[in-house]
């Protein structure tokens, strides 16, 4: 009995030290970002944008977005759109259009990697620089799969359809 005790009582705090833990290794925003993201979010607001599929404010959700922003610093920002007369299919081409947006970022990547690493070689390396270029696009193709958004806003638009705009953090190559 006393053992059971002990483990559920090391459990409780081994969950309260990780509850505790996740909100320090958010980092914090400095003043000229801040400021950017009130700005931002109230020229959101003004316009009728509004947080899809969650009951956060827009200005809580774009601090999220610059946050993982700063944890990932090498990473670049990604903004895609997407209009319908459906919500969902709205936030869906927007999901299709970054996809197709990253891809072509990194095709153009890979090419230009790829030409400067064969311009470099001779030979044999030169196979080396194709599997190069295979791999890369094979990694493009698994990251796009497992693209998320960091947040998606949407409008109704007066025509009665809708606009979603998401925002996403891209590894960079």
């Amino acid at each position: 009995m006393i053992m059971r005790t002990r483990y559920i009582a090391t459990c409780i705090v081994a969950l309260v030290t990780c509850l505790l833990a996740v909100p320090l290794h958010a980092q914090e925003l400095d003043k000229s970002t801040r400021k950017e993201v009130k700005s931002t979010s109230k020229a959101l607001g003004k316009a009728g944008w509004q947080v899809f599929g969650t009951t956060k404010s827009i200005e809580d959700a774009l601090t999220r977005h610059y946050q993982v922003l700063l944890q990932h610093a090498g990473n670049q920002p990604l903004e895609s759109s997407g209009r319908s007369k459906n919500l969902n299919v709205a936030v869906r081409r927007c999901e299709t259009d970054a996809k197709a947006r990253y891809a072509s970022m990194m095709g153009s990547q890979v090419e230009a990697h790829t030409e400067t690493t064969i311009q470099n070689t001779t030979g044999s390396d030169t196979q080396s620089s194709s599997d190069f270029s295979a791999h890369s696009h094979t990694s493009t193709r698994q990251t796009i799969k497992g693209l998320t958004p960091t947040v998606v806003f949407y409008r109704t638009l007066s025509d009665g359809s809708y606009e979603a705009r998401a925002l996403y953090v891209v590894e960079a190559f």
